[in-house]
């Protein structure tokens, strides 16, 4: 399909599992067989550059560097004569937050490989409210899009997030007419121009594809439910009617910056108190700091978000405990009200253990998917809830003689710590990560 096309410019949306990085990589192997491009770029999240990388080299032979913060310094002092990184190098894994950023852009769209591959392209729609973060990945996107003889290879497994608009400015990145489509009311030369551009299947349509049958998962959903102990229930309705006090009790004398800081710090005292006492402990235990009173003044409302709001369309969450978010309200508490979070850490600190009725009903979920020969995975929202399961985990897991392993993987660890931690849970018969 791609490769009928004069210059690909494709829309990848089938469902997850199904390929999509094997098909954009299929594709890329094949035009620089071709000689029909000389350089390719995938623009990604950060954390999935790694996995691009070892996919490219290992199944299509393709050598690529991964341009990202953490990474450019040292590519950028092997460059002579002050080259830029993204001319230099032949094929490029680029961070999507790198990129898009005002101070390189420019550079990369002037030395702009011949075929771009955008993974997670939903997090490059337009978006429907300011979100300045998403609108400058779309700013991106379109600049590059708008090169004629550009190849553009966009990926996703949820192109269409409910929001129309957002979902044809996507489709306008491939042909611009496209995004002034009324998708309800198609005309069969536009549903026949749209379907040379754009590809979704389920997993439904490949399970039985040339003869063979693709066994996929099937994933089996449940909720386990907990009732909160009267201890954690009386900090949780402190903690709520505290939250709605800041939203309500905003003042006119109150600058914008100030009233968004309290709305934004109601929400994340309810959501780390509601992660885990060692959340709210990690999260209220930190003084006011100075540098906040600068920061203030223009407040990061995408910063803010990315510690306590976790909308589909969002590239890349914080793990970190929301203390920042926190401080930003702090600006504007009146000394009672700063008692009061004091109060709210004590209270939490005795919640520890055997009064966490989410951390009892996880142990025991966690033991009979063990005792069912399962290797469990916990997701946590802070690194201090994932390290305060794992460590509850160990004690009632780890004991004298048993062949079960527990480890925590956060953030707070770097990405050649994760691999080692990753390798020493595979020794183990039986493990919880």
């Amino acid at each position: 399909m791609a490769l009928k096309l004069e210059t690909v410019k494709l829309l990848v949306a089938d469902d997850v599992g199904i390929g999509k990085t094997i098909e954009a990589g299929l594709i890329a192997r094949e035009l620089l067989d071709r000689g029909e491009v000389k350089r390719i770029a995938v623009l990604c999240p950060p954390h999935l550059c790694d996995q691009w990388q070892q996919e490219l080299s290992e199944k299509f032979h393709i050598d690529a560097v991964v341009v990202r913060s953490g990474t450019a310094s040292k590519l950028e002092r092997n460059i002579p004569n002050n080259d830029s990184v993204f001319s230099y190098y032949r094929h490029l894994i680029v961070s999507l937050d790198y990129a898009k950023a005002e101070r390189r852009r420019a550079s990369f769209i002037t030395h702009c490989p011949d075929l771009v591959i955008v993974d997670e392209a939903h997090t490059c729609a337009r978006p429907n409210k300011t979100t300045t973060s998403q609108q400058q990945r779309h700013q991106l996107i379109t600049e590059i899009a708008q090169k004629q003889e550009q190849h553009l290879l966009l990926l996703t497994a949820t192109p269409h997030s409910g929001i129309e608009e957002s979902f044809l400015s996507l489709l306008g990145l491939l042909k611009p007419e496209f995004e002034h489509f009324n998708l309800n009311s198609l005309t069969d030369k536009q549903r026949d121009h749209l379907a040379n551009h754009f590809v979704q299947r389920r997993r439904a349509d490949v399970k039985l594809w040339l003869g063979n049958e693709t066994p996929f998962p099937e994933r089996e959903s449940s909720e386990e439910s907990y009732n909160l102990s009267k201890e954690y229930k009386e900090l949780f309705d402190e903690v709520y009617n505290f939250a709605r006090g800041l939203v309500k009790t905003t003042t006119a004398d109150m600058s914008h910056a100030q009233r968004r800081g309290r709305y934004w710090s109601a929400l994340a005292l309810i959501r780390c108190v509601m992660s885990s006492p060692a959340a709210a402990i990690a999260t209220l235990n930190r003084q006011v700091s100075k540098s906040v009173e600068r920061l203030l003044a223009d407040l990061d409302e995408d910063l803010m978000s990315s510690y306590v709001h976790d909308p589909t369309e969002q590239e890349q969450a914080v793990d970190a405990s929301p203390t920042l978010v926190i401080e930003q309200g702090q600006q504007s508490y009146k000394d009672a009200d700063k008692r009061k979070l004091k109060a709210f850490v004590q209270a939490a600190e005795k919640l520890q253990g055997g009064k966490d009725q989410k951390l009892q009903s996880c142990i025991a979920t966690v033991e009979s998917f063990l005792k069912d020969q399962m290797n469990p995975i916990v997701w946590c929202r802070y690194i201090a809830t994932a390290n305060y399961v794992a460590d509850a985990l160990r004690q009632k897991l780890e004991k004298k003689g048993s062949q079960i392993r527990v480890i925590a993987i956060t953030g707070e660890l770097s990405e050649d710590e994760r691999e080692t931690r990753l390798e020493e849970l595979k020794s183990y018969p039986q493990r919880v990560l």
